[in-house]
């Protein structure tokens, strides 16, 4: 088959975002002492799966994925005099190994890198390294088989903005099942903490405000109407901590969890920690070239209901151009 499958998708349904990484954009170190503490325990723990269960040698993979992308919301902020948009270069490549666990198992560990440069706020641009280790099963023999997987992953964020920096880590567990050669469905829930510094502005209340903590579920399908096509949706809701950049105000000050001051988006702006319901909506194309590359077009519509009636919406988009080796 011709078509080169979508599998580098971010949670909010926008595929995996890509561009060559600017010189002037430093690089974290690729074992923060946080990420270090997750990942060799957990290359310990796949070393220790790939025992004498493991007859088929490792099957390696790399991809690498270029664009641009669009936020018109980039601090999620509800009123409109508070919103910022802007535009982004993408960049990411990452690899990985994956190896048969017996006939029904599969497990693969990954290593990536992604950046988002920011073309108005700089101060908002971000690069990050992610780990990732999966573990997926079939029920069964067969194209039309279910499948499950849990999967985890830890991520060092550094951004300008020393507000936003720190771990993120993730923990999903997903269904699926291919109707029929074309058509597959789907379902995943998951769990997400963020780590990031504190930087206290009011006394007495936390300054942490992008320490957060959510859960997740979505459900998404995907049809194919011809080798080199792929079309697909995902609606995704989200409970838990969200943030929102605006100026100062009595309703979000008494909403809020934490506040931090957040020259990023411009002066007299700050930083809320609320809690929120979001509900993201996604569609994208991709089309391929050939049996490694293909080009992605994605959109989504995010929609938040928080504490005070303080709901927001934004717009994101991007156009990428993918490589798989």
């Amino acid at each position: 088959m011709r078509r080169l499958r979508q599998e580098a998708c971010r949670a909010d349904g926008m595929p995996r975002a890509a561009a060559d990484v600017p010189t002037n954009v430093e690089i974290p170190p690729l074992l923060h002492p946080r990420l270090r503490s997750v990942l060799i325990p957990l290359a310990v723990t796949l070393a220790g799966l790939a025992g004498p269960r493991f007859a088929v040698a490792a099957e390696w993979d790399a991809d690498a994925q270029a664009g641009i992308g669009y936020d018109s919301n980039l601090g999620r902020a509800a009123s409109a005099e508070d919103r910022r948009a802007d535009a982004a270069i993408l960049a990411s490549a990452s690899a990985g190994a994956a190896q048969q666990a017996g006939t029904a198992d599969r497990v693969r560990a990954g290593l990536g890198v992604s950046a988002e440069l920011r073309t108005r706020f700089t101060g908002l641009t971000e690069v990050d390294v992610t780990g990732t280790a999966q573990w997926r099963h079939k029920f069964g023999l067969g194209l039309t088989a279910t499948w499950a997987m849990l999967a985890a992953s830890a991520t060092r964020i550094d951004s300008h903005d020393p507000i936003r920096d720190g771990e993120r880590y993730l923990v999903e567990f997903s269904v699926g099942r291919r109707v029929d050669e074309r058509f597959q469905v789907g379902a995943a829930t998951g769990w997400e903490r963020r780590r990031a510094g504190d930087f206290p502005l009011v006394p007495g209340i936390s300054g942490a405000t992008f320490d957060l903590v959510a859960w997740n579920a979505s459900v998404n399908a995907s049809y194919a109407p011809d080798d080199a096509w792929l079309l697909g949706g995902q609606y995704d809701v989200r409970r838990g901590d969200v943030v929102s950049v605006s100026q100062r105000g009595p309703a979000i000050f008494f909403a809020s969890s934490a506040i931090a001051e957040d020259p990023a988006l411009g002066p007299e702006l700050y930083a809320y920690r609320l809690r929120g319901t979001s509900q993201t909506p996604s569609a994208y194309a991709s089309y391929a070239l050939d049996d490694h590359a293909s080009i992605n077009l994605s959109y989504a519509f995010e929609y938040t209901r928080s504490a005070a009636a303080l709901n927001y919406r934004t717009h994101l988009a991007s156009f990428t151009y993918a490589y798989r080796y």
